[in-house]
């Protein structure tokens, strides 16, 4: 989903990026076992409680949440900077959930595992 936001600035849809940004979030929730069918606020409130989310990056997520509201209720276009913003919050937000405890946990058991 990520790559289809990155592919959606590309050609230049940023309503598409904003609303898979948004999309994304509640994804990455649902991953981290918040139940599904739930409402995006409360996947919101899940990422941050659960500190599945940088430290003092509510307003990053807050920001994902406000735009992809746009994209998705309002009758307005995103711009190209706001969509590229969200792409740039969803990869810092992704490396931070995903990767960062990932590559500390490979690090730990290489360590272990040479003499």
């Amino acid at each position: 989903m990520y790559e289809q936001a990155r592919d959606c600035c590309r050609v230049e849809a940023w309503d598409g990026a904003a609303l898979l940004a948004r999309s994304l979030l509640m994804y990455i929730a649902v991953s981290k076992g918040a139940p599904a069918g739930e409402s995006f606020v409360s996947y919101v409130d899940y990422l941050e409680k659960g500190h599945y989310t940088p430290p003092d990056s509510k307003e990053w997520v807050d920001h994902i949440r406000k735009q992809g509201n746009r994209a998705a209720h309002d009758l307005t276009v995103i711009s190209d900077a706001d969509a590229r913003d969200l792409i740039d919050l969803l990869e810092l937000i992704l490396r931070y959930t995903f990767e960062a405890k990932g590559k500390l946990a490979a690090r730990k058991a290489a360590q272990k595992a040479s003499p």
